[in-house]
């Protein structure tokens, strides 16, 4: 035990510490900018329940509905896969019955292995110094914030960083195992699949076939409360807007949308989901040609799958769960001046972003 601590605690400190940083920083950024006094533990903790985060606590105590129970439409929750609602209702048998701190518990604890994954594939290719910028990279990431609220981006981040490892290390069965979470978690973890680009073709179906199984687990669970197995499509078009569209309009639609916001900090947030967009795009071209192709695939291939509709919305947040983009800006960090700029600039748009998610605004 004390040669794993002693291994990891570069990264384990970045990782706990900017945690406890951005959770005191938030304590203080709330009554500051809301003009609320937080005067206890459950007090502080509903200033992170915003947004989606109250629909994951809802799937962890009630499950799903097919009919709406309620005026909060509990039948569109659809959309939300079941892994992380699970680890949420597994998690509340230690914290009392308290979802929301079971939630962030789930974060945290996720958000660490995802620090000690990065650095683990980051320091077989490219040695320490990297790997510790890399997951300083992820953990000053403008939208990181989400890895202590109840969303799925930790745990995602986690299964997808295990499935590569145990890929790239050969440690069969495991790839089956985190592929088959990472596919019970989120959507785009079909697109893992690249990640097994240059192996034996058997294999990388296998692993890709894992993927799918925990993907067509919630199919199922469509078919079994709507009696149609694509029915969360319907509501990703009715509820939220968002249907296929080439990347190009839904860019420009994001551009049109954010120019015509009343507000600065309005702008500011609507802005970024373009610009985060494209450079997604130029990041992933340089992983490609620079990096690894296979990793280059990835996040191409996110973007494309991010940017084809029609309603471009949470790309900032999208973008959290890409791990490459963490190894490539360790890599350009190596130019000083980068380094500092790319500091300077994600520990400015988490604090600003993180302020706003706390005070109940819209932030990703």
């Amino acid at each position: 035990m004390h040669h794993v601590i002693n291994r990891f605690k570069k990264p384990l400190a970045i990782s706990v510490g900017t945690k406890i940083f951005l959770l005191i920083f938030s304590y203080f950024a709330f009554q500051i900018f809301s003009h609320q006094p937080i005067s206890s533990f459950g007090q502080f903790l509903e200033i992170w329940n915003r947004w989606d985060a109250l629909h994951y606590i809802h799937l962890a105590e009630y499950g799903y509905a097919s009919i709406p129970l309620t005026g909060n439409r509990e039948d569109v929750f659809i959309v939300f896969l079941p892994f992380f609602p699970i680890l949420v209702k597994i998690f509340s048998l230690f914290t009392g019955g308290n979802f929301m701190t079971a939630a962030m518990s789930v974060s945290f604890v996720f958000s660490i292995l995802a620090s000690l994954l990065l650095y683990e594939i980051c320091k077989l290719d490219f040695g320490e110094k990297i790997a510790l910028k890399a997951v300083l990279f992820l953990n000053i990431f403008p939208t990181s914030y989400f890895m202590l609220s109840a969303y799925t981006e930790s745990t995602f981040l986690t299964s997808s960083l295990a499935f590569y490892l145990a890929v790239r290390k050969n440690l069969f069965p495991f790839p089956i195992l985190f592929g088959f979470l990472a596919g019970l978690t989120r959507l785009n973890a079909i697109l893992l699949f690249t990640l097994t680009i240059g192996l034996k073709k058997a294999t990388s179906l296998l692993y890709t076939f894992s993927i799918v199984t925990g993907l067509l687990i919630y199919l199922l669970i469509n078919q079994a409360l709507f009696e149609s197995p694509f029915y969360f499509l319907n509501i990703l078009h009715n509820h939220w807007y968002k249907s296929f569209s080439y990347p190009w309009v839904g860019i420009k639609n994001s551009i049109f949308y954010a120019i015509h916001q009343d507000t600065l900090e309005s702008f500011i947030v609507f802005f970024q989901e373009p610009v985060y967009l494209i450079l997604l795009l130029i990041l992933g071209l340089f992983v490609f040609l620079k990096v690894n192709k296979s990793w280059g695939v990835y996040l191409i291939t996110s973007f494309l799958l991010f940017s084809s509709t029609s309603f471009i919305l949470s790309s900032p947040r999208y973008l959290l769960v890409l791990f490459p983009i963490y190894i490539a800006m360790a890599i350009l960090a190596e130019n000083k001046v980068l380094l500092i700029l790319f500091k300077i600039c994600s520990i400015a748009f988490l604090l600003f972003f993180t302020t706003l998610f706390v005070s109940g605004h819209w932030a990703f």
